[in-house]
């Protein structure tokens, strides 16, 4: 009989331990979900988007001289960060770019900032022009006389996911805008924009 004591003690402590293993897989089981949840939401990653709204065109002026025509003009530039994490990013100072035909005229900063969490802000700028870098360009008479000035506005704004201070991710979204100037109405043609993002 003391025989068969033991055996049943044995048999309750063996399923005791099946129990408390099967509680064991169910909550790795329900922890492996909740990260798969977090990945899937909280903690994925969506590029911030970085968009040129407009850009104004609030003076414009050509003149000629015996050298060759003189132009000069001042942009203001609307960006607007959207960023759609559940997480803040904060993005650094940078600067965006204007070209005509691969040469650089003008540049106008873009201070740092944040964007809260599912959230957007605008950035409002200015673009400094430097009409000194037109003189000698040999595309400049040409372009005038057909009445179409072609620019590109670029822009790297760099910067950092943070999800709880527990996951940084760092980010850079750029944008490369082609743009005209209508020098016999002096207005700004629609852009054409080119957004990229990495991580």
């Amino acid at each position: 009989m003391g025989g068969d004591q033991r055996d049943e003690n044995d048999d309750k402590g063996g399923g005791g331990g099946v129990h408390w293993c099967a509680i064991l897989i169910g909550l790795i089981i329900v922890v492996a979900i909740i990260i798969v949840v977090l990945a899937l939401t909280v903690f994925k990653v969506r590029d911030p988007e970085v968009t040129v709204n407009k850009l104004d065109l609030t003076s414009f002026s050509l003149t000629f001289s015996p050298s060759g025509p003189m132009l000069s003009f001042a942009l203001n530039i609307d960006v607007t960060v959207k960023n759609r994490n559940h997480a803040s990013f904060k993005y650094q100072a940078s600067t965006a770019y204007l070209y005509y035909r691969s040469v650089n005229i003008g540049s106008a900063p873009i201070p740092a900032g944040k964007v809260g969490a599912r959230s957007s802000t605008i950035i409002a700028t200015q673009v400094t022009i430097d009409a000194s870098a037109f003189i000698g360009n040999p595309n400049l008479s040409s372009d005038i006389t057909a009445g179409v000035i072609p620019l590109l506005v670029t822009t790297s704004l760099p910067g950092k996911i943070n999800v709880a201070n527990i996951v940084k991710h760092h980010a850079t979204s750029t944008a490369n805008c082609q743009l005209s100037i209508f020098t016999q109405t002096a207005t700004v043609g629609a852009l054409i924009c080119d957004y990229k993002f990495k991580l």
